[in-house]
């Protein structure tokens, strides 16, 4: 047949028993069989291919897959034909990379039968719309920084227990501190890993005022910029990327980097007001990956449902709602011009807070009509205050 449209991934030597295993494009899933050939129609642009194999022999479907290891890579697609087969020496999958040459004559050998598997191959699942939206700021050069690449169009695999650069750090000087005579194997330490950004809350400025370092502490706009410049599109990008391989693969550091740029972002309120764009499309994504993620992983209260740091995602929410976007500091709608901007971020805003209300029970509105005085510092009523709330000031006699 002549080239299909779009792209298309075939799947290549898949076994026989393949039960309980998943594969999936984005963030979508389907059991996988000796039926199932490929996904076809795959419109151009950054995809997430990735496949779960259970780590336990069950009958119960939701017991192998919830406790199976998943595993992920990041691929650019440009109306091409991507194979992905089964390593039966490596138990899993790889890509056959039509532009190496010792993998040539097998990429050729795996396609010739594409005109006969096509019809087994499932349509794109995923809302492309949605999909763009998680994904805006995540290009091939993104993915190269923090996770690196393996061809010019796809990155190195990652998976749910894939550890940070950071955490491999913490790793070796530990080991390094029990016995530093010790010869560490560099595979133990720098094997994959995710190169997230590290994030340092505790961070001070040198040669400042001690006046300085409070509003410091209070702002972090200053670290923000320091720590990724003028890039704006990165602090996204690896918001983006962070939240999906958590979502998707369950990968813990994913998932803390994801809760810690939104701890920077909602403790850099100079930076958010000054750039009212970047602040738009912050909250547009924001509301999609809320959209996304389940609702089990975020509740009311922290139990082992909870896959997010459910009091630490509350601070931050509370930091968004008193310094970042309480309303006075958006001015109103208007039509044109910046003002344009504030309204559209306003109205994102209110969508965003009505959402964690809907769909995680988190009621957060009373934080908006909070009583501050002239220097924004809140003000308590002694007759009309919650008394576990820990800024509240001692009473005393």
């Amino acid at each position: 047949m002549n080239k299909p449209p779009k792209t298309t991934v075939i799947f290549h030597g898949v076994p026989n028993d393949t039960t309980n295993w998943l594969v999936g494009i984005d963030t979508k899933f389907f059991t996988i069989n000796q039926l199932l050939k490929g996904i076809k129609l795959i419109p151009d642009g950054i995809h997430f291919i990735h496949y779960s194999l259970p780590s336990i022999k069950s009958n119960d479907t939701n017991a192998a897959t919830s406790s199976s290891i998943r595993y992920g890579r990041w691929i650019e697609c440009d109306n091409s034909v991507t194979v992905l087969y089964w390593n039966s020496d490596l138990e899993k999958f790889d890509i056959v990379d039509d532009k190496n040459v010792p993998e040539a004559l097998n990429y050729s050998k795996y396609t010739q039968n594409l005109g006969e598997i096509y019809s087994l191959t499932v349509a794109y699942p995923e809302d492309e719309a949605i999909w763009n939206g998680l994904i805006s700021a995540i290009d091939l050069e993104i993915i190269s920084d923090l996770v690196s690449l393996k061809s010019d169009s796809y990155s190195k695999e990652v998976n749910t227990i894939t550890p940070s650069t950071e955490e491999n750090t913490i790793l070796s000087n530990q080991l390094k501190s029990k016995d530093p005579t010790r010869e560490l194997d560099p595979n133990l330490i720098s094997g994959s890993e995710i190169q997230f950004t590290i994030l340092n809350f505790k961070q001070k400025r040198d040669n400042v005022s001690l006046e300085q370092i409070s509003q410091d502490y209070l702002d972090k706009s200053w670290y923000l910029e320091e720590t990724f410049g003028h890039d704006t599109d990165f602090v996204l990008g690896e918001l983006q990327l962070s939240f999906v391989q958590f979502i998707i693969l369950g990968n813990f550091c994913s998932g803390l980097q994801w809760l810690n740029t939104l701890k920077l972002l909602s403790m850099s309120k100079t930076f958010i007001v000054a750039n009212k764009s970047f602040s738009l499309k912050f909250l547009r994504s924001f509301k999609l990956q809320l959209e996304s993620i389940p609702a089990e992983y975020i509740g009311e209260t922290i139990s082992l449902n909870s896959a997010v740091d459910t009091k630490n995602f509350i601070g931050i929410m509370e930091n968004f709602v008193k310094d970042v976007y309480p309303r006075e500091m958006w001015g109103n709608d208007d039509c044109c011009g910046k003002m344009k901007v504030n309204g559209m971020v306003v109205d994102t805003w209110k969508k965003i807070l009505l959402l964690i209300q809907q769909r995680f029970q988190l009621d957060l509105s009373n934080l908006e009509n909070r009583k501050v005085d002239e220097d924004q510092f809140e003000v308590f009523d002694l007759k009309d205050y919650d008394e576990n709330d820990e800024d509240v000031p001692a009473i005393v006699s």
